[in-house]
């Protein structure tokens, strides 16, 4: 399954909603899709009603406070210990 980059955030986004694939062996986890939202409430309810529990949701108070939690995500991604508390919750 193709990873999918994150390129541009509009301005007046609030939250991002990121399909990902998580897998085992080996441990990762990759964005295959995503969604931005300009309104917290209907990314939350979108969230909701996915029925992919490795997705994530994202949402900040500001276009920097999103990118900062963008970048924090990314990083979580590659970290192994994050990954395996993520693999015990799902």
């Amino acid at each position: 399954m193709k990873e999918r980059e994150i390129t541009t955030i509009s301005s007046d986004t609030r939250a991002i909603l990121f399909i990902c694939k998580f897998q085992r062996n080996p441990l990762s986890m990759k964005i295959v899709d995503y969604v931005e939202f300009v309104n917290q409430m209907d990314a939350l309810n979108m969230y909701a009603n996915t029925p992919n529990p490795e997705s994530q949701l994202i949402n900040g108070s500001d276009i920097n406070d999103l990118r900062g939690k963008v970048l924090e995500l990314v990083a979580n991604m590659k970290n192994e210990e994050w990954l395996k508390e993520l693999g015990d919750m799902l």
